[in-house]
């Protein structure tokens, strides 16, 4: 099995970062990680609510909201 050169690059980027971010101690390189990540999520999200056809399915969503508020609620109360 032969791996291909972009898999490769991306393993030595991110065993590098990993190192850089165990000898600096500074927190820009998680928050930077952590934006880059939530922004990931985000165009995925776009991707499932708009589909292929650019029809944007707020059901979704609503279930989501209905989900998080219902969780606060009863984290909250108990």
């Amino acid at each position: 099995m032969r791996i291909s050169p972009f898999w490769i690059g991306v393993i030595v980027v991110l065993g590098a970062s990993g190192v850089v971010t165990r000898l600096i101690d500074n927190e820009y390189f998680f928050f930077a990680a952590f934006a880059v990540a939530q922004l990931i999520m985000l165009a995925s999200a776009w991707n499932i609510l708009g589909g292929y056809c650019g029809y944007i399915n707020f059901g979704t969503a609503a279930f989501v909201a209905l989900g998080a508020y219902i969780g606060f609620i009863l984290g909250k109360t108990f």
